[in-house]
């Protein structure tokens, strides 16, 4: 897209340059325009289809869609000008072209940008053409000063009224009614003039402004009505006016309508740079839960030094303790101690493990529940020599801190209270999926796999402290980049023409990796875009992200070899959207299977293309039932019939079709090594358009 819009800047400023150029030569050498059998006049005809193709062209590089009004209005104006500058007639000619371009020029621009200049040029002309008139008496000072009224007009839009314009006619039929020399004047003429400007100056009913019509609607309980209004018209809405609407619509106290505040980082601002009480907000994330959307509030809240307002809401409403104890740690992070000591108490007391362990509360460790547990006490914390600086995110089976350790950055996976005993079965692999780590570099590299038995079984029976310093940890590389799931919420990204040819290539590099995974006798068993990492953050435009992979300056990484297992065994865990029914079955029974991995990986690049599940809803409902049940009648192949492969059409090539459907053929036996995998997408990633 960014070439084309290039290459219309170069046509239209070369089209606008010949066209110039061919009509300074023809009105300056031409013969009159009267006389049309020269070749001048129709130079100046091309010279005129010149310009409106160069404007056609400019326009669509500035807003990436062609302005027709000003296609058509400035070629005249342009040619206008030049006449001024180029065409030897007398004056009077010469200021009426003038006056004529400068009104085409304004009224192709959506503002008076150059107001300023015009009035000046406005000025002189009018003061040119009454002169004129007055000496002469030629209707054509009138029809000059008209112009110049209309300019000065559209200089001054949106400021009068609709019937302004009668001034152009008012103020010439005021002056043809007098004439100077000798003195005399036609009342009529006079008469009618006065009475037709009077009416240009009569003022208009002032009409609502945006602002008040939202806000005379909020009052009148037309809620819904207003917040459509404020959301359409925000731009125009100053910022003073917008915190005055949002601080009236939190006293309102109505939860479903202060989402719309929720939805726009901007309003969040707003409202809390407000003089308002954002108690009758917080309630409203309270009453849905929202413990997500209230972190984000109460921190920018924080920041601001809104505390009186947490505290209101801390005193009048049943808090959960875990939102108090994140209050804590907020305060704890800007220095402000005397409030973190106080808010850890309250939330101790409320019953939070969490906060009387940081508390150095006198209650036993091994008597606090971890049912709750909150990921952020790592931070700060040693965790097997490596310090933890931050907490990156939640997966299916695990948290991802990111640490260091002398002079590099590392992410530590520390296994979910319910996936904990799947460390230990990894660690006799470790070393074995630690070297498979390093024979790709489309896998995400794992250097170590700490787990002790003895902790693990103390964490299982409920010892707080041993989870919080010993726990069992994964050590992988750090990858900056994000996720492919990410990408999907990059809009210039996936709506870019080369966005199917990303996926095809990150689906190319995956299967590389998988081809290593499965070749030393593995299966990853959980292949989906959230364990696709990138070694750093792609460029937001296709072409750039695209060049990216292909040159291999950002690599997709398969991660989270830790749910690896040996081919024909049990398998750690999976994931519904992307599983296939086979590979939920060999949770009862083991034997799984590499080409559930395939299965995986087209499931994986079906969401990247489409943004939807391949595996069903009645397929996800019924593997749920089966981890409960374990009944194998749960899970029967005829499921597969339930998926609908329709969202690829008129995104991909019926070649990618019907690859990803042998992909995620039913049969095993019948999908495509992860080598012939690798092969189609690279071929088609690599295709020219």
């Amino acid at each position: 897209m960014k070439s084309k819009l290039l290459l219309s800047v170069i046509l239209g400023v070369i089209t606008l340059a010949v066209s110039i150029y061919v009509a300074i030569m023809s009105l300056m050498y031409g013969e009159p325009l009267t006389n049309l059998n020269t070749i001048y006049n129709y130079s100046l005809i091309i010279s005129l289809f010149l310009l409106f193709v160069s404007t056609v062209m400019l326009t669509h590089s500035y807003g990436d869609k062609v302005d027709w009004i000003k296609s058509i209005l400035y070629p005249f104006a342009v040619l206008s000008v030049l006449y001024f500058f180029f065409y030897p007639t007398v004056l009077l000619y010469k200021l009426l072209a003038l006056s004529l371009g400068i009104v085409l020029f304004q009224t192709g621009f959506s503002r008076a940008k150059l107001a300023p200049l015009f009035l000046v040029l406005d000025f002189f002309l009018s003061i040119y053409f009454i002169y004129y008139y007055f000496i002469t008496y030629s209707i054509l000072g009138l029809i000059g000063l008209g112009i110049v009224i209309l300019s000065v007009i559209m200089t001054s839009r949106g400021r009068l009224k609709l019937w302004s314009p009668l001034m152009v006619l008012g103020i010439p039929l005021l002056l043809y009614g007098v004439q100077i020399s000798p003195f005399s004047v036609d009342l009529p003429f006079i008469g009618g003039g006065i009475v037709i400007t009077a009416l240009s100056l009569v003022p208009s009913r002032k009409k609502k402004s945006v602002i008040e019509k939202a806000l005379s609607d909020l009052r009148e309980g037309q809620f819904k009505k207003s917040i459509q209004l404020v959301y359409k018209n925000k731009d125009k809405i100053s910022k003073l006016e917008l915190s005055k609407y949002v601080c009236e619509l939190i006293m309102k106290g109505r939860c479903e309508d202060l989402k719309f505040i929720l939805e726009d980082k901007e309003m969040i601002n707003l409202a809390i740079n407000s003089n308002c009480s954002l108690v009758p907000f917080l309630k409203c994330e309270l009453s849905t839960l929202d413990q997500n959307g209230f972190q984000e509030i109460a921190k920018l809240m924080i920041r601001k030094g809104k505390c009186k307002d947490l505290e209101s809401f801390i005193s009048q409403a049943n808090v959960p303790p875990e939102w108090i104890f994140y209050l804590a740690r907020e305060f704890n992070d800007i220095g402000n101690k005397e409030k973190y000591i106080n808010y850890l108490k309250i939330s101790c007391n409320k019953g939070f493990n969490q906060a009387c362990v940081e508390l150095g509360s006198s209650s036993s460790f091994k008597n606090i529940s971890l049912s709750s547990w909150d990921p952020s006490m790592w931070k700060g914390e040693e965790i097997n020599g490596y310090k933890v600086i931050d907490v990156i995110g939640q997966g299916g089976t695990g948290y991802i801190l990111k640490a260091y350790k002398a002079g590099n950055y590392y992410a530590l996976k520390v296994p979910l209270l319910s996936s904990i005993s799947n460390v230990m079965e990894i660690l006799g692999e470790s070393a074995k999926l630690s070297e498979l780590s390093e024979m790709s570099n489309y896998i995400v590299k794992l250097y170590a796999v700490y787990a002790d038995k003895t902790d693990v079984d103390a964490i299982r029976a409920g010892n707080a402290e041993v989870y919080l310093k010993r726990p069992p940890t994964i050590v992988m590389e750090l990858m900056e980049g994000g996720s492919s799931d990410d990408l999907r919420k990059i809009s210039n990204l996936i709506t870019s023409d080369y966005w199917k040819k990303i996926v095809y290539i990150i689906t190319s590099r995956i299967a590389e990796a998988l081809n290593i995974v499965h070749s030393e006798g593995y299966v990853h068993c959980d292949v989906k875009p959230q364990n696709i990492l990138f070694t750093e953050k792609l460029p937001p435009y296709g072409l750039d992200a695209f060049n990216k992979l292909k040159d291999n300056l950002v690599k997709p990484k398969l991660s989270d070899l830790g749910s690896a297992v040996r081919e024909g065994s049990k398998p750690n865990s999976y994931t519904p959207y992307y599983a296939p029914l086979e590979q939920v079955a060999s949770l009862k029974t083991g034997g799984a299977k590499r080409s559930a991995d395939i299965y995986a990986l087209g499931a994986t690049a079906f969401r990247l293309l489409t943004g939807e599940s391949l595996n069903s809803s009645e397929m996800i409902s019924a593997m749920i039932k089966f981890e409960k049940t374990l009944d194998i009648n749960a899970i029967p192949s005829s499921l597969y019939a339930t998926r609908k492969y329709s969202s690829l059409n008129g995104i991909v090539e019926p070649q990618i079709i019907e690859f990803l459907k042998r992909m995620t053929y039913p049969d095993p036996s019948r999908r495509p090594t992860s080598i012939e995998v690798r092969d189609f997408f690279l071929k088609y990633a690599m295709k020219t358009q």
